[in-house]
């Protein structure tokens, strides 16, 4: 699996979870985390 597609399923998720729940905080924090990861893998070797 790409990091897009775990930054797509991640983004998923979050969306289905109640506003303001410590699980939609973290869910937030990680699909900012998969979607840095997806672009600097997208960047490639530098």
């Amino acid at each position: 699996m790409s990091a897009q597609e775990f930054a797509d399923q991640a983004a998923e998720v979050a969306a289905t979870l109640k506003p303001g729940t410590w699980d939609a905080v973290q869910a937030l924090a990680l699909v900012s985390i998969a979607q840095s990861l997806a672009a600097i893998a997208d960047r490639g070797p530098e």
